[in-house]
């Protein structure tokens, strides 16, 4: 969370800059029958092409035991797309909300 540039996980869809201010990151865990559901949740001031599937896809790597934490860290603070994994598949990814906050000026 916080301030960083997320160029490993994706291409700014309108630029270059690829720094993103992350306010929530996390995973969670739902029982259900035959099983548990594992949902990931991020928010941020903006996303990268790719950024949260990406991301997923690396972490999903983590839990599995086929990359460390070391490797993440190295990735996440790389800031270069030769780090990423190839991205999570979209399905099972939902938009839930977009929130616009606009500038109000008092008289």
């Amino acid at each position: 969370m916080g301030i960083h540039d997320f160029a490993t996980f994706g291409q700014d869809p309108h630029g270059k800059n690829t720094v993103r201010h992350v306010f929530a990151s996390q995973w969670a865990h739902v029982p259900q029958s035959g099983g548990v559901r594992y949902t990931y949740m991020i928010e941020a001031t903006a996303f990268l092409h790719h950024m949260v599937r990406r991301i997923v896809a690396l972490l999903v790597a983590v839990g599995r035991g086929q990359r460390s934490l070391s490797d993440f860290e190295t990735a996440f603070r790389g800031a270069d797309v030769k780090y990423a994994l190839p991205p999570a598949p979209p399905q099972g990814l939902t938009l839930e909300a977009v929130t616009y906050v606009t500038d109000v000026v008092a008289e």
